[in-house]
């Protein structure tokens, strides 16, 4: 039975009470947990679940879950949460996994919880750790990671994607702006399959591709574990699309000189570059930060 439909939220058009939880294509073992079990430091929960409210897939439009992992957040959640729900796609679900905050983060979501899927509130061990119970309880067929303070590129993003999801693609993938808050500054940044040189917010990948290779390794320290994953699969499965799916907040975890570190090993360890790229690269970006210090 379908419960009646919103036309004003991506979120809320095509909702369903029937709670049988959904058998996804291709069959899979990784079946949803629609109510994760609760911990210890639970500090809230919510969202259309808790109103008996759930979502399925179809041939024609297959259900996307859009995962966003925030903590202590105030000050750009809300712009991840509309950019999210204003999608011009008919069939999103939407999770947040909350790590805990206690800045006035959770009053915001708690603002949208009508219009949120499922979310949570509580401490996790590592950032992929929280990224693991998403995917555990989301059930859409296709997977998009829009972290809190980044944004899809603009209200057609997921739709402008999903044109590509009947082809043979495991994983659509595209450029994606990168934002510069201090300055305001917006820079459009290329993508390299032959490299991975993608970006986890400007991709939407199939769900049961980890049933096939398994869930992100969730590790204190560990800043890559989705670059190891996508480095996993098989490259021709991987589909471009010329549309910029994301804007994201320059800085974070992918900035830091131990997230650095980390990729020029993987890279060198799947052969995506060789010894000597490496340091050229290394000296390279030691370079622009010499440059851009006697700039500022």
């Amino acid at each position: 039975m379908n419960a009646s439909e919103d036309s004003g939220n991506s979120t809320t058009r095509l909702p369903t009470t029937d709670k049988t939880q959904p058998t996804l294509a291709p069959v899979s073992r990784l079946q949803p947990v629609l109510f994760l079990p609760t911990k210890h430091n639970r500090l809230g929960q919510g969202g259309l679940r808790y109103r008996s409210v759930f979502k399925t897939s179809a041939s024609e439009t297959p259900l996307v879950t859009v995962i966003t992992v925030v903590f202590n957040d105030v000050k750009h959640i809300e712009n991840t949460i509309l950019s999210v729900i204003s999608q011009s796609y008919v069939n999103i679900e939407y999770i947040i996994i909350d790590g805990g905050s206690t800045d006035g983060t959770l009053e915001i979501i708690g603002h949208y919880d009508g219009k949120i899927d499922y979310w949570i509130s509580e401490g996790d061990e590592c950032l992929y750790e929280a990224m693991n119970k998403a995917v555990e309880s989301s059930t859409g067929t296709w997977l998009n990671f829009m972290n809190s303070g980044d944004v899809f590129t603009d209200n057609e993003s997921i739709s402008q994607a999903m044109d590509f999801s009947t082809s043979r693609a495991d994983v659509i993938y595209s450029a994606h702006y990168r934002y510069n808050e201090a300055r305001g500054s917006l820079e459009r940044v290329t993508c390299d399959i032959h490299c991975l040189r993608i970006l986890h917010q400007s991709m939407v990948y199939r769900r049961y591709l980890h049933e096939k290779h398994g869930m992100y390794l969730a590790s204190k320290g560990l800043t890559i574990a989705d670059y190891i994953f996508f480095n996993l699969l098989d490259k021709n499965s991987f589909i471009k699309s010329p549309y910029p799916i994301s804007k994201n907040l320059e800085g974070g975890i992918s900035s830091g000189s131990n997230h650095i570190r980390e990729r020029f090993a993987v890279d060198y360890l799947f052969n995506n570059m060789s010894l000597l790229e490496i340091v050229v690269s290394i000296a390279a970006a030691h370079l622009k930060r010499l440059v851009n210090r006697f700039t500022q």
